[in-house]
C-alpha cells in the first residue's frame, strides 16, 4: 500500500510531538514520531512519504496536492494537543478533497478521546504507540487494540516491551531534507533522534508520552541509527529522550 505520512500546514511554524506542539521558534525539528512509523511501514513491504507542511511551507492545497501526486490509499496525521482544532480542519480539508484516501490521526489528545476525532468525519486513530494499530490497519484487523475507527472504539495496544521495540526499524531519515531543518547555534542540515519511550518522572506539568515504564533502544541499535543518519550526510543531531 501506499502511506503518507503528513505534518500538516499550521498558520504559524510549530514543532508537534505525540504529546504537545510548541512554536517553533529559531527551532525546526522534523517529527520523529511520523519518522518511525514510516520506518515501520516501509519494512513491512509498503510505500511510504513524509510530508512535511510546515518544513516545506506547503499551503493546505499544497499539501493535497503532494499527497494526490504520490497516490496515497492511507495518510496518518499527527496531532498536536494545543492545536487540536487547527489540525483536525487540516486532516478533514484532506479527506474532502481526497476521499477515497483512508485519513487519520495519531498522537495523545487522539488517544483519549478518538470518538471525538472520528466523529469529526476521520477514518482511523491510531492509540498510544502508533505501530501496532498502524500494522492491524494495513492488514484490516479492525479490532486490534491500537486501532479505533468509527463503530468501533479499541483500547490502545499494551506498551511495546524493550524487546520490541529494539525488533522496530530506527526511524527513516533518509525521507526528510536535512536543509529545512535547523536549530538555533547549531545551524541546518539537521535531524532529531528519541531512543526511549516512555518517562519515569511523576511531574504534574507534563504530559508523559506513551506512560511511566521505559524502554529502551540497546546499543547496538543506537550506533546503527547514527551511521545511518552520517550516510544520509546530516551533520547534526538533536536527541529527544528521557532520562535513563
Amino acid at each position: 500500500m501506499k502511506i503518507a505520512f503528513y505534518n500538516p500546514p499550521a498558520p504559524t511554524p510549530i514543532i508537534r510531538r505525540y504529546m504537545c506542539s510548541y512554536n517553533a521558534g529559531s527551532n525546526l525539528y522534523p517529527n520523529i514520531e511520523l519518522l518511525a512509523l514510516a520506518a515501520a511501514a516501509r519494512v513491512n513491504g509498503h510505500t511510504v512519504v513524509y510530508i512535511d507542511c510546515i518544513a516545506e511551507k506547503l499551503t493546505a492545497p499544497q499539501g493535497i496536492a503532494r499527497v494526490r501526486s504520490f497516490g496515497a490509499e492511507i495518510l496518518v496525521g499527527i496531532c498536536g494537543l494545543e492545536c487540536f482544532r487547527d489540525d483536525v480542519e487540516e486532516m478533514k480539508a484532506v479527506k474532502t478533497a481526497l476521499p477515497e484516501v483512508f485519513v487519520g490521526l495519531f498522537g495523545y489528545y487522539p488517544t483519549l478521546y478518538p470518538q471525538r476525532c472520528l466523529d469529526e468525519g476521520l477514518d482511523f486513530v491510531l492509540m498510544g504507540e502508533g505501530e501496532p494499530g498502524l500494522q492491524a490497519l494495513v492488514a484490516g484487523r479492525l479490532s486490534a487494540p491500537g486501532l479505533s475507527t468509527p463503530g468501533q472504539i479499541n483500547p490502545a495496544a499494551p506498551r511495546l516491551t524493550d524487546r520490541q521495540f529494539n525488533e522496530l526499524p530506527g526511524p527513516a531519515h533518509d525521507l526528510v531534507d536535512p536543509t529545512r531543518y535547523s536549530e538555533l547555534g547549531l545551524g541546518a542540515s539537521l535531524t532529531v533522534a528519541q531512543f526511549t519511550r516512555g518517562c519515569p518522572y511523576p511531574c504534574r506539568y507534563c504530559i508523559r508520552t506513551y506512560g511511566r515504564r521505559t524502554v529502551r533502544r540497546s546499543l547496538r541499535n543506537v550506533l546503527d541509527e547514527f551511521t545511518f543518519i552520517k550516510q544520509q550526510g546530516i551533520a547534526h543531531v538533536r536527541i529527544l529522550t528521557t532520562p535513563f
